[in-house]
């Protein structure tokens, strides 16, 4: 089992900066984003979300992994310094996948709320989520049609 955690504001900005989806945007509004960030543990097989089912948080994994399944079949493996499930509190559309602690987990969870309130009042932070996302469709359709680079 994982040592409960216990981060600090700093702490919890720093594994945020670490995160490619934040990658583009600014430290002081990745400072604002951690003061919402809770701290969660989940025991081995824990459900986090199901498929189909709306988005209310995403969550950074800290420690431990997080197996997501589609139709049952595994899909991804999200490790430490990687989200699970922000693209559907982005688009605010039913979840694509279930995810399920894989083993036991300490994971920071944000809002869809927080998440939607901080994009408008940092356009910084939708800037950047933007752009990093914007690199993501260009390396997926690399050399293809318009996207071609």
């Amino acid at each position: 089992m994982l040592p409960r955690m216990k981060l600090t504001i700093v702490d919890k900005a720093r594994l945020l900066r670490g995160v490619p989806l934040f990658s583009e945007v600014p430290t002081e509004v990745l400072a604002d984003l951690a003061t919402l960030a809770s701290e969660q543990h989940f025991e081995e097989a824990t459900i986090l979300f199901q498929q189909g089912e709306l988005a209310d948080a995403f969550f950074l994994v800290v420690g431990g992994q997080v197996r997501a399944s589609r139709d049952g079949s595994e899909v991804h493996q999200a490790g430490p310094g990687e989200e699970v499930g922000a693209l559907a509190v982005l688009d605010r559309r039913p979840r694509a996948f279930t995810a399920e602690a894989e083993e036991a987990c300490d994971l920071l969870r944000i809002a869809a709320d927080d998440f939607h309130y901080l994009l408008e009042q940092h356009p910084s932070l939708a800037r950047g989520v933007v752009r990093y996302l914007a690199l993501e469709v260009r390396k997926a359709f690399r050399g293809v049609g318009r996207y071609a680079s």
